[in-house]
């Protein structure tokens, strides 16, 4: 790599960590690995310049396919391109396969095009250590014409978090935010001075449906791809009516017209099963080779992908016996993907697809014999338990991360919370747990899982961290340097098990959150952590008044101070009490009439008691027009 420096303009942005920036490429290089990894620009990502043919509903888009009229463009693709003159950060927020990657693509596409400079990182293709890698250097690249756009934004939350709140700040250019709607943002319960909620607040996000781009993509495909049969307006809503079940999941839309016989006015869901079964059993590979089965590898990806769990790729090779050239086939001709974590890992590319293969393996019993045997083993051939169980139990696998994919599925729609509840059940599972648990070092991961457990099985969990203990569990808050993730951890082990998170509350543990916290420059991260800690331990919480104090005394900006007051203030009130002479001298500085109002009204929601106290300690010409203006709102 330093023989290669001369050729790049080199910023130095870390001591560990240079940025190459080679025309449009960012080469980000980290000091301990000493290995150059690129951020990923639009034209690579849709395959720019190979010669490929385009078609309908590939599994990854290409550049062809948007250039040949293959994808329909959605109107939100020039209304984000639109806002990016005024807004730094958008979100795209939508159900699973309502069509964000393809619109964050379209978008992409449009603006290459236009000779911009675009890069674009999915979650789903790289380890965790390189988004964290690309996340932390984003924000800090002096380019105002760079856009920078992030896929699947849900499967890695508190990371994108920190983006966003990063690039507002400091960040130059534009950042574009795909993500499903998660359990926090369906039910209004994201946290105060989250920067998902702040974006959507501020109205800087687009909510996007399926159904909007339907009618468009079924008339685009009746007439391109069966142009013999010079289809009529009036034939195609008939045809558009009856797909209107697959309507809601453009990948079941997809397959469902790809099932499609012209002869006929619908689709049954048996000839999408049917067609997914030939389509398995015979991938085209390229001319002059005979056709890929892969039905006995797409089984286990099926089981498990529905839910978003990838399979380490050794599990498939020994234990499924897949042949490992089969699979290298399958990663070529991008019908699977392939990344490196502690293992290599393998994916089919959406959960959607995973589900309609899954249908489709249940509807076959004979499909996939071979692997279905040894997933099985002689049990009921319509129970998936047991490969869950198998797979987990037969190595040292990241259970944490699986647990955690599993109450993702909150809503119980495909079974996840039904099967996490089987599954702790099991002994040699709950020591799986307790061994992920002990291994690993996130504690926002830990936490995540843990409140997963606490759905499925409450008393298992109450067991789990008795046996994990306050000392080991008081290692993981050492580790930690975000507070917030810190308070999260805490009241989700107190919740689990009150005594241990008690004990947690050490002066060992005191001693080191007041140095975090004093470290720590966002005061609505402290307003959060101050929250949860009250859960647990009011008194406790008090012990950190000074500090708080301290950091709304330097704190400028009187919306973050709202936050921070508002989130202490609704969980224990005799700590806001604490707060309201600062709290009253910041507003009585404050210029904006408006601000200073927003923050009693904010205030006030969460304590009505802190409100009056702050009220009454203005000055009598600010309190007075101020309650003028409470009694107009």
């Amino acid at each position: 790599m330093n023989g290669e420096k001369a050729k790049f303009n080199i910023e130095k942005i870390e001591a560990e960590r240079d940025i190459l920036l080679a025309g449009r490429d960012i080469i980000i290089q980290h000091q301990i690995t000493q290995k150059p990894i690129k951020i990923p620009i639009i034209e690579d990502t849709l395959k720019k310049g190979r010669k490929l043919e385009g078609d309908f509903f590939k599994e990854e888009s290409r550049w062809i396919d948007f250039e040949e009229g293959f994808i329909v463009e959605r109107k939100e693709v020039n209304e984000i391109i639109k806002k990016m003159k005024n807004e730094k950060t958008q979100l795209i927020l939508g159900a699973p396969a309502s069509g964000k990657s393809i619109i964050l693509k379209n978008i992409g596409f449009k603006l290459a095009k236009d000779n911009k400079s675009v890069h674009i990182v999915e979650l789903k293709q790289h380890s965790r250590d390189e988004i964290k890698l690309f996340f932390e250097n984003i924000p800090k690249l002096n380019n105002e014409n760079a856009i920078f756009i992030v896929d699947d934004a849900h499967l890695n939350f508190e990371d994108c978090e920190k983006l966003i709140e990063d690039f507002e700040n400091e960040g130059k250019g534009n950042l574009i935010i795909g993500s499903r709607e998660t359990e926090e943002i369906i039910k209004g319960h994201l946290k105060e001075g989250s920067e998902f909620r702040d974006l959507i607040e501020k109205k800087k996000y687009i909510r996007i449906n399926a159904e909007d781009v339907t009618e468009e993509m079924i008339r685009t495909f009746l007439e391109k791809k069966h142009q013999k049969y010079d289809f009529s307006s009036e034939r195609i809503k008939i045809v558009s009516d009856n797909l209107e079940k697959y309507k809601k999941d453009l990948w079941h839309l997809s397959w469902a017209l790809k099932a499609y016989n012209p002869e006929k006015n619908s689709v049954s869901k048996d000839e999408i099963c049917e067609k997914i079964r030939d389509s398995i059993r015979k991938i085209e590979v390229r001319k002059g080779q005979d056709d890929l089965n892969a039905e006995n590898i797409f089984l286990p990806l099926s089981i498990f992908y529905r839910f978003e769990i990838p399979v380490e790729r050794n599990y498939l090779e020994e234990q499924m016996g897949i042949a490992g050239n089969i699979i290298n086939q399958l990663i070529g001709l991008h019908e699977i993907r392939e990344k490196e974590e502690a293992h290599k890992i393998l994916s089919l590319h959406h959960s959607s697809i995973a589900e309609l293969f899954f249908r489709t393996y249940l509807r076959y019993l004979d499909l996939g014999r071979i692997t279905r045997t040894k997933i099985l083993n002689q049990k009921d051939e319509k129970d998936f338990y047991f490969p869950f169980y198998q797979y987990i139990t037969s190595a040292d696998r990241n259970i944490v991360d699986i647990v955690i994919s599993l109450q993702r599925d909150f809503s119980d729609e495909k079974g996840g919370l039904t099967l996490l509840r089987k599954l702790v059940e099991q002994d040699k599972i709950q020591k799986s747990i307790e061994t992920g648990i002990n291994k690993e070092e996130d504690i926002e991961k830990i936490t995540i899982c843990i409140s997963g457990i606490s759905e499925a099985n409450p008393k298992f969990l109450n067991e789990l961290i008795e046996k994990l203990g306050s000392i080991k569990l008081e290692s993981k808050i050492l580790g930690e340097s975000d507070i917030e993730n810190i308070g999260t951890f805490i009241y989700e082990i107190f919740s689990g098990n009150p005594i241990v998170g008690i004990e947690l509350l050490s002066d060992l543990v005191l001693k080191t959150l007041r140095t975090k916290m004093e470290l720590e420059l966002n005061i609505e991260k402290i307003g959060r952590f101050i929250n949860e800690i009250s859960y647990v331990n009011n008194l406790f919480a008090e012990e950190f008044v000074d500090i708080v104090k301290s950091k709304i005394e330097t704190e400028s900006d009187i919306e973050k101070i709202r936050s921070c007051v508002s989130e202490i203030s609704y969980i224990n009130k005799d700590f806001g009490i604490k707060l309201v002479n600062i709290v009253k001298s910041k507003l009585e500085k404050e210029t904006e009439i408006e601000k200073v109002l927003s923050c009693i009204i904010e205030i006030s929601r969460a304590s009505e008691e802190v409100k009056n106290e702050i009220l009454n300690r203005l000055n009598p010409k600010l309190r007075d027009e101020l309650q003028m203006l409470l009694i107009q709102k």
